[in-house]
């Protein structure tokens, strides 16, 4: 039979005021949404607070020219490198978003490689994307 044991740890939990106020669920659910990558997927705000997780979403909270606002980070961290294993309707809202230019057809059900233009400009801004959000790891609020 193994031997386990308890030890201590010190362990860091962010928290994030509003003036003198401690960020509650009632104040996060009141701070306006706004997305935080332009069109080159480059971050689009001046600084990042961190990241709320309310059961299986992760909200992005910035700021930007001085307000805070709220981004669901959901549809970003789905996004595929391989556009062979990703459909044209999962990732339409990305194409819009980076000005991807794609082929119409009508099966939505092909892979993404089908109707893609520019594959390399998907996987690099993708990639941008990705590599973003593995910078969030250690920043999650705690509220």
């Amino acid at each position: 039979m193994s031997d386990f044991s308890l030890n201590p740890l010190n362990v860091t939990i962010n928290q994030v005021s509003l003036g003198n106020k401690k960020l509650t669920k009632s104040i996060f659910n009141q701070i306006e949404f706004g997305d935080c990558f332009t069109e080159e997927m480059n971050f689009a705000g001046d600084a990042i607070i961190g990241y709320v997780k309310e059961k299986d979403t992760r909200y992005l909270l910035w700021v930007v020219n001085g307000k805070l606002r709220k981004r669901g980070l959901t549809d970003y961290r789905a996004l595929q490198i391989d556009t062979e294993k990703v459909s044209y309707d999962k990732t339409l809202w990305f194409l819009n978003k980076a000005r991807l230019k794609y082929k119409v057809a009508d099966d939505n059900r092909v892979k993404l490689s089908a109707w893609l233009e520019d594959t390399e400009r998907y996987i690099t801004l993708v990639n941008k994307v990705k590599t973003f959000l593995e910078t969030l790891t250690d920043k999650q609020i705690y509220i």
